[in-house]
C-alpha cells in the first residue's frame, strides 16, 4: 500500500512538472526573475483626436490633420508654385525673392521636401508642390508635423506667374502649430507581447514563487520560526509619446491595491534598450505622489546615443515608445495568499516647449485628452496589472494547535 501511495505522489508531481503555466512565469520557477521583456515590444499607434476636436485651423494646425490652402488667381491658366520654408533658414539677404535670382529656386536646401523627411510637412495631399508650378494649382492639401512655430518662422508660399509669362505675384501663410502632445500606454507580458490598453482586460501574472524558506528552532518543544522570502514580480508597460518636437518629460503614478503593498521600484528605457539587462540602460524613477524622471525622453535617442535636449530632433510621425518596468518586492513580510492584487500604472508628461531654462513647464504642452483636447493629467492613460495569489496553507480543523510561526503569515 505504501508503494502505491508513493507511486501516485510521484505521478502527480510529474504531471505538475510537465504542465505549462498560462501566466507570466512558471510555478516553482526560481531566480533570476524576468527583469526585462524577452523581446522588444511593438510600439503603440497613437490614438487620433475625436472628430472636430483639437483641429484648430489652417494657420494653427494639429499634427497629422489634412488642411486645404487656397488662393484665388486672375485666371485658371495662371501658374501657382507652392512650397514651405523656414524664414530663419534663408541666407542673406533672407528674401524669398531677389533681383539677382528671382523667386527662391525649387532646389534650395531650405525648402521642405514634403515627403515626410523634412521638419515641417508630414504628408502632402492634392496639389502640385515645389515644381515649376502648374496651371489650375490654386489648392494644395498639407498635413503638418509639430514644430516650434514661434521660434521657427515657417511660411507656406504661393508664388504665381501669369499665363502671359511676364507677370508674377506672391503670398505667404505663417504656420504656427497648436501643441497636440499625446500619450498612449499599454501593459505587456514578460515576452513583450499581448498589449493591454486602458479599458481592456488586464494582463496578469502569478505571484512570484517563494525565493527561500529557512526554519530556525531548538530545544524539545515547538516554537521556532519559518522565515520566508516571498520573492518579487516585475510588470512591464509601453508608453508612446506623439506630436512633440525634440523631447518630453515623463511622470507616472504607480499604486497597488488588494492588501499590503509591496516595495515598489520603477525605471524606464528607450524601446531599443527594452531587453537590456545593463543597469545603466535604464533610467531610475523617483517615487512620491508621482514618480518622476531626472531625464527627459529625447526623440530618436537610445542608451548608446542619448541625444541632447534642444537639438531639435524630429520624432517619428507615429510617435516613439519607451518601456517602463515596475518591480514589486514582497520581502519576508507579505505572503499574499488571499485574493488578486492590482498594480495600477498611469502616465502623464509635458513636451519640450523650446524656452529655457526649464523646457518642460508650459501647461500648453501637457499631454492632451483625445476627446477634449485639454490637459489629460493621469485621468485616461491608466492601466491595471493583476497579481494572482499564492495558495493558502493554514491550520486545519482537527489538526495540531498551531503551525509553526511563519513570517508574513498574517499579511494579506
Amino acid at each position: 500500500m505504501k508503494k502505491q501511495i508513493l507511486f501516485l505522489a510521484m505521478f502527480v508531481l510529474a504531471v505538475f512538472a510537465g504542465t505549462t503555466n498560462v501566466f507570466g512565469q512558471g510555478v516553482g520557477a526560481a531566480k533570476p526573475y524576468q527583469t526585462v521583456p524577452t523581446a522588444v515590444p511593438t510600439c503603440l499607434t497613437p490614438t487620433p483626436f475625436s472628430s472636430g476636436v483639437c483641429t484648430a485651423d489652417e494657420l494653427h494646425p494639429v499634427q497629422g490633420v489634412n488642411y486645404d490652402y487656397v488662393v484665388t488667381t486672375t485666371a485658371a491658366t495662371d501658374i501657382v508654385r507652392w512650397f514651405v520654408v523656414n524664414n530663419n533658414d534663408l541666407t542673406a539677404p533672407k528674401a524669398l525673392v531677389t533681383d539677382a535670382v528671382g523667386i527662391l529656386p525649387s532646389t534650395d536646401a531650405s525648402i521642405d521636401p514634403a515627403d515626410g523627411n523634412g521638419k515641417y510637412i508630414l504628408s502632402k495631399g492634392t496639389g502640385t508642390y515645389n515644381g515649376s508650378g502648374a496651371a489650375n494649382n490654386a489648392t494644395i492639401q498639407i498635413a503638418w508635423k509639430y514644430f516650434d512655430g514661434i521660434t521657427d518662422q515657417v511660411v507656406l508660399v504661393a508664388y504665381v506667374e501669369g499665363a502671359d509669362g511676364c507677370t508674377n505675384n506672391i503670398a505667404v501663410y505663417r504656420i504656427i502649430p497648436q501643441p497636440a502632445f499625446t500619450i498612449d500606454i499599454a501593459s505587456v507580458d514578460a515576452a513583450g507581447a499581448n498589449p493591454a490598453k486602458p479599458g481592456a482586460t488586464p494582463n496578469k501574472d502569478c505571484v512570484s514563487p517563494i525565493e527561500s524558506a529557512t526554519y530556525a528552532g531548538g530545544g524539545t518543544t515547538p516554537g521556532g520560526t519559518l522565515t520566508v522570502d516571498y520573492g518579487e514580480n516585475w510588470a512591464f508597460f509601453v508608453v508612446n509619446g506623439a506630436n512633440f518636437k525634440d523631447s518630453w518629460m515623463p511622470e507616472f503614478q504607480i499604486t497597488y491595491a488588494g492588501g499590503t503593498a509591496p516595495t515598489l521600484e520603477a525605471s524606464w528605457a528607450y524601446l531599443s534598450d527594452a531587453t537590456s539587462t545593463t543597469a545603466t540602460d535604464w533610467n531610475a524613477l523617483t517615487s512620491g505622489a508621482t514618480w518622476t524622471s531626472a531625464k527627459p525622453v529625447i526623440a530618436k535617442a537610445s542608451a548608446a546615443s542619448p541625444g541632447t535636449v534642444g537639438a531639435g530632433v524630429v520624432p517619428a510621425a507615429a510617435g516613439e515608445c519607451i518601456v517602463v518596468r515596475v518591480r514589486m518586492d514582497w520581502g519576508t513580510t507579505i505572503e499574499h495568499d488571499q485574493a488578486d492584487g492590482t498594480l495600477t500604472f498611469a502616465a502623464d508628461g509635458t513636451a519640450y516647449d523650446g524656452s529655457g531654462p526649464n523646457f518642460f513647464d508650459d501647461p500648453a504642452f501637457d499631454d492632451l485628452d483625445y476627446a477634449t483636447c485639454k490637459s489629460d493629467g493621469f485621468t485616461n492613460d491608466k492601466v491595471d496589472y493583476t497579481i494572482t495569489p499564492r495558495p493558502k496553507v493554514e491550520d486545519a480543523a482537527g489538526g495540531p494547535a498551531a503551525i509553526e510561526t511563519k513570517t508574513g503569515d498574517t499579511t494579506n
